[in-house]
């Protein structure tokens, strides 16, 4: 059985991993500099290094694009994580798929009331990986990369059960 990586970019994102013994979460390496946070490429070339290290795997990135109300320099700074991501996979000659937030978040989330999507996605992250009851709201990057890796599972497998079974 393939291991499927989810990726939501950004500074503040996270990768996840699925495996058949269990599931792993990380928030995107970052480094603080002349007082701000900012993406360490080098950890996360390491750290994906680390993971397809075991093959075989199969990435979901989360397809990112600009969004109303959000400023130049953080728009600047999502798609420069979203392009170091896609030049990670391409050097690494691992297969992905980019999977809009819209297509993923409406399967995953189906069903969860409130209109706080951030929140919603770290409730269904609890629900159908209970080791994680201990996240909070803030934890929200690490459910979604999460909630990416299992929704890209249930597409390669046509499977319901974060175990894995038919």
């Amino acid at each position: 059985m393939l291991r499927t990586l989810g990726i939501d970019p950004g500074k503040t994102g996270a990768l996840a991993m699925i495996t058949p013994h269990g599931h792993m979460a990380a928030d995107t390496p970052t480094i603080t500099m002349n007082g701000k946070k900012i993406i360490d490429e080098r950890r996360m070339v390491e750290v994906f290094r680390s993971i397809v290290a075991k093959k075989p795997i199969f990435v979901f990135l989360e397809m990112v694009h600009a969004m109303p109300k959000q400023g130049v320099v953080s728009m600047f700074t999502f798609g420069k994580s979203f392009g170091i991501w896609l030049g990670i996979l391409a050097s690494h000659d691992v297969p992905y798929e980019l999977v809009t937030p819209q297509k993923w978040k409406a399967q995953m989330l189906a069903g969860v009331e409130g209109t706080d999507n951030k929140a919603k996605s770290v409730i269904v992250a609890k629900r159908l990986f209970p080791e994680n009851s201990g996240w909070k709201k803030k934890d929200h990057n690490k459910a979604e990369a999460l909630l990416i890796a299992e929704w890209g599972r249930r597409k390669l497998y046509a499977t319901t059960p974060a175990t894995g079974v038919s």
